[in-house]
């Protein structure tokens, strides 16, 4: 689905983004929802992207030693979680 929004995107079809799915945008609100709906991803993945290379570097330096099976059980946190709570949640 991504990578189709993403193409159609590319291509200059009006496709937003928001938490419920995808969507044509017909007015100036369509637009602006998606813009800032894609804009608050960038800033997210930004901030991975920096927390990511600073745990790169740190492990490939030898300061960071990680514990897989730590992050093993926190993954399985993850994946119990159902995912429709987290939308719930937001919409409160």
């Amino acid at each position: 689905m991504r990578d189709g929004v993403s193409a159609l995107s590319l291509g200059g079809w009006p496709v937003g983004t928001s938490a419920e799915g995808c969507f044509i945008c017909a007015t100036g609100r369509d637009f602006r929802a998606a813009y800032k709906n894609l804009a608050g991803r960038m800033r997210e993945q930004g901030r991975r992207c920096r927390a990511f290379k600073t745990t790169a570097r740190e492990f490939l330096s030898g300061q960071r030693h990680l514990d897989c099976a730590e992050a093993a059980r926190r993954f399985e946190d993850l994946e119990r979680q159902p995912l429709l709570a987290a939308v719930e949640d937001d919409r409160r």
